[in-house]
């Protein structure tokens, strides 16, 4: 199973600390598909939620990683408000 120690080893800037900062993430988790195995990282961000004068909003979201490079993906599509619901979603990935 992949950890995230393994993955911040293969993605140093992503998890530069001006780089956590700038996007808002408080932190981070490896899980993985519960049907495929497949790992992605999990976020607890901010992003861009407090543009044009917004409060910030706290929220889960998901990008793929490669299994092979460890190489983190583009995000998925879905925003999700909280863990249980980035759970369910993995049960079916």
């Amino acid at each position: 199973m992949v950890t995230l120690q393994e993955v911040k080893n293969a993605n140093q800037m992503w998890f530069d600390e001006g780089n956590a900062s700038f996007f808002g993430d408080k932190w981070y988790k490896v899980k993985h598909g519960k049907s495929t195995g497949n790992p992605y990282l999990v976020r607890y961000t901010a992003a861009w939620t407090d543009m044009f004068g917004q409060p910030k909003k706290y929220h889960y979201r998901i990008n793929p990683i490669n299994s092979d490079t460890l190489k983190i993906e583009s995000l998925i599509d879905t925003v999700f408000d909280t863990e249980e619901e980035v759970n369910d979603w993995l049960k079916g990935n």
